[in-house]
């Protein structure tokens, strides 16, 4: 399952380093990002697109969607043929029909999920569009002579990591921020004027529009103020004799970093830090490094 221990996630050195760098450059450049537009855009509209079909068939009345098996499948598909260039619905949406048990449906869904990386080594070939995998190709072989860990064994890890690391965060972060709309309509009215006003609604929200959905970025940041993906930082681990905060921190010392915590600091967020307030990314934390690069 681990690869040997190849999962950047867990493991360390020099293996850790060269991998991190090349998930970081090659996933966040805007080069990489700009590639992969047409398929985020493409799940957005299927999805969409599933959702009108399910009204048509409903006779144009309302209709029940759990949402957040929708942006489950929508973010695993996208994750899915960005990394590998191939979906993975069709399993999933299979197992969802035939349980309604969650726990039968989660095991059903790592079985499937399980069964396609049992030929996970054929897909190195197999995929049609390029995708992080053939970054990996043709990048992992200086990892490879530093590491001792064949390309394969390496690929596959590399993309196993993104693929879990990457669906179900932002599934869960998603279904957070429809919560906190929901559950706070005047805010929610503020996001459909801005969207209105920027997009219209005779067309959907594209990716160039962002810059410009001020109010809607500040929501996304709130609610991962307030729901981090990870609420507790990954291992880190002092390479040398270090101070911090005051406190000696011998080499080899293994940190964790309680995230969530940190993001409801009252003496950094001094006003409501466990409220939703988008506001404040407007106005007092306008400046607020949200990147982690901030000093604070």
């Amino acid at each position: 399952m681990g690869y040997n221990n190849t999962m950047f996630a867990f493991t360390d050195g020099p293996l850790w380093r060269h991998i991190r760098k090349i998930a970081t450059h090659e996933i966040r450049s805007n080069q990489r990002l700009d590639l992969f537009q047409h398929i985020r855009r493409s799940e957005i509209e299927i999805s969409i697109k599933k959702l009108h079909e399910l009204w048509v068939v409903n006779g144009s009345e309302k209709v029940s969607v759990e949402m957040k098996n929708w942006f489950g499948e929508l973010t695993s598909d996208t994750i899915f043929r960005m990394v590998l260039g191939k979906r993975f619905s069709p399993t999933v949406e299979g197992s969802r029909k035939d349980s309604s048990d969650e726990g039968e449906q989660f095991q059903q869904a790592m079985r499937d999920f399980l069964q396609l990386f049992v030929g996970f080594g054929q897909i190195l070939f197999l995929h049609k569009e390029e995708d992080f995998m053939d970054v990996m190709l043709s990048t992992v072989q200086d990892v490879e002579e530093l590491t001792g860990y064949d390309v394969g064994t390496i690929t596959k890890a590399t993309c196993l990591t993104l693929i879990l690391g990457g669906a179900e965060s932002t599934q869960v972060t998603l279904t957070w921020a429809l919560c906190l709309l929901l559950n706070n309509e005047n805010i929610l009215k503020k996001a459909q004027v801005e969207l209105d006003e920027q997009v219209g609604r005779e067309r959907l929200v594209s990716e160039s529009d962002v810059k410009n959905l001020l109010y809607l970025r500040a929501i996304v940041r709130e609610t991962m103020r307030l729901y981090p993906a990870a609420p507790l930082v990954g291992l880190h681990e002092a390479m040398e004799d270090c101070n911090l905060a005051g406190y000696h921190i011998p080499a080899k010392t293994r940190l964790i970093v309680n995230l969530k915590k940190l993001q409801k600091d009252p003496l950094v967020w001094e006003v409501g830090p466990d409220e939703f307030r988008p506001e404040r990314f407007l106005t007092t934390h306008k400046d607020f490094d949200v990147r982690g690069q901030n000093p604070r």
